[in-house]
């Protein structure tokens, strides 16, 4: 079985959001503008300087957005089982930048906790590192694990647990969400 998934093509963005239903084959849709060019406004934007939570080159002919929540199974599947591939064969190549946003679930406890930590490993160049144990420690997730994780990265963990109470952090996370939900986006992963 395959889940359907609808793909919306936004100048360079690919946006492919799960939609919980079963098909042989995705839906597609390209969004356009009045007079047919592809639409270019919602878009998230590529950022200027090089963001810790991004793989690839930020001039790459395609960025994939991940909507993501680290208690999410699904989620930690495509971590685990298909991100490998995509970065071996397209972020690593240069043809495809992977851009990771933070879209905690409220009925998840500890996916909140977890990506303020993803952002303080983010602010000491390790987000990718703490990505990777986030949701190989999935099922362990708990404030006391974050300060273990980070030590096994050798972070500061003392800057790291001060990160951890910035509020801030936060409110960025809040913006990915309403991002995520302006876009349309209602399950993890949403790409």
């Amino acid at each position: 079985m395959r889940q359907a998934y609808r793909h919306i093509v936004v100048g360079s963005v690919v946006m492919l959001f799960g939609c919980g239903g079963m098909s042989s084959r995705p839906e597609v849709e390209t969004a356009t503008t009045d007079g047919g060019r592809p639409a270019t406004s919602a878009a998230p934007s590529r950022p200027a300087a090089p963001d810790p939570m991004s793989l690839g080159s930020a001039n790459a002919t395609l960025t994939i957005v991940e909507f993501s929540d680290y208690q999410c199974s699904y989620c930690r599947r495509f971590h685990a089982e298909v991100l490998p591939a995509l970065r071996k064969a397209y972020i690593d190549t240069g043809k495809v930048q992977l851009l990771f946003k933070d879209f905690p679930l409220s009925r998840h406890r500890e996916a909140l906790p977890a990506a303020v930590a993803g952002r303080c490993a983010g602010a000491q160049g390790k987000f990718w590192p703490m990505n990777e144990l986030l949701f190989a420690n999935q099922d362990r997730l708990a404030g006391a694990l974050y300060p273990k994780l980070a030590a096994t990265l050798a972070l500061d963990v003392d800057a790291f647990k001060r990160c951890l109470l910035d509020p801030a952090l936060t409110m960025a996370i809040q913006r990915d969400q309403q991002q995520a939900i302006d876009l349309g986006v209602n399950a993890t992963p949403g790409f």
